[in-house]
């Protein structure tokens, strides 16, 4: 109690949750920690439940599959999850091949990504597109026409050689063991995959990225898209509707807001002045980044852009 007033002194309780990660732990040690892991009986839940659904040529493989699963699973329901990817890609299902699949995958989170992302490495360069594109979730169509872009692409006519025809089976033969689609929307597994990618810096010598790198390919890719010459809002018909744009326009929506997100700072940006003077400079990208956006309404002011798209 304060000795000069009757109110009572507040305690304030604040709980963080975090996955590990050595910098917050450093910094958080000299607070009462716990390390929160799946009970055993809540992960031997989860594995037989993940087990009940496999295909019908595990059926008699599913109590082999659950005890070599929860023998290596570190209480861990991701590594569960990832290695299940892993199980229904066997083509013919034995316990030998159960047991090299299993035993064979690190249970250390980061050592089993490199073996993931190695592979995606010495893939095609379209498999490659696919997950360095997943900055955040996108739809099938959106993802076509993002890895349909080249270095030298001018309209969206001139991508449609490079089209591919996204479909969730496809997706899950060629890259589900790290992107999964739900309700028609392309994400990674896992954010911690996404952490991966970015410490390690993945796809950076990736031979699409035209050496300026994966994040900064992407906002290049976006910042053309807004300027195909095809792609071009009519300033006489102020009142479009923007989905039907978007329908016809598969990528416009990510495209004008996210092109700036992917340049980390002003170093990068000037590898693209350009594209900046194509977007902010000519009337119609300018136009139509602003009214799919929602962004401003003329008259035009850079600092006013900033302040409304979270421009640094």
């Amino acid at each position: 109690m304060n000795g000069h007033s009757s109110r009572p002194s507040l305690e304030l309780k604040i709980l963080l949750t975090s996955r590990p990660d050595p910098d917050i732990s450093t910094q958080l040690k000299r607070f009462p920690c716990f390390d929160l892991r799946a009970h055993e009986e809540d992960l031997e839940i989860f594995v037989n439940k993940m087990v009940s659904d496999l295909p019908r040529q595990f059926d008699r493989l599913q109590d082999k599959a659950a005890e070599l699963l929860l023998a290596g699973a570190g209480r861990s329901f991701l590594w569960v999850s990832i290695i299940m990817k892993e199980i229904k890609r066997i083509r013919f299902p034995s316990v030998a091949e159960l047991q090299e699949t299993i035993r064979s995958s690190p249970t250390d989170l980061n050592t089993l990504y490199s073996g993931i992302f190695d592979k995606i490495m010495g893939s095609s360069v379209i498999e490659q597109k696919l997950v360095a594109y997943d900055r955040q979730p996108l739809t099938f169509k959106e993802l076509e026409t993002a890895v349909s872009i080249q270095a030298n692409s001018k309209s969206q006519a001139s991508t449609q050689d490079y089209m591919v025809n996204l479909t969730s089976e496809l997706l899950t033969s060629a890259l589900g063991i790290i992107l999964e689609s739900i309700d028609g929307v392309i994400h990674l597994i896992h954010q911690s995959a996404k952490d991966y990618m970015l410490q390690k810096n993945m796809f950076a010598n990736c031979s699409f990225c035209n050496d300026i790198g994966p994040q900064l390919f992407i906002s290049k890719a976006c910042m053309s898209y807004l300027g195909f010459d095809d792609i071009k809002l009519d300033l006489n018909k102020p009142n479009q509707e923007i989905s039907v744009w978007e329908l016809q326009f598969r990528l416009l929506g990510y495209a004008a807001r996210n092109w700036h997100a992917h340049i980390r700072n002003e170093g990068e940006a000037q590898f693209v002045p350009e594209l900046f003077h194509q977007i902010l400079g000519q009337s119609s990208s300018l136009e139509m980044w602003c009214e799919v956006t929602r962004i401003v309404a003329p008259p035009f002011h850079s600092l006013k852009f900033a302040t409304n798209a979270n421009i640094e």
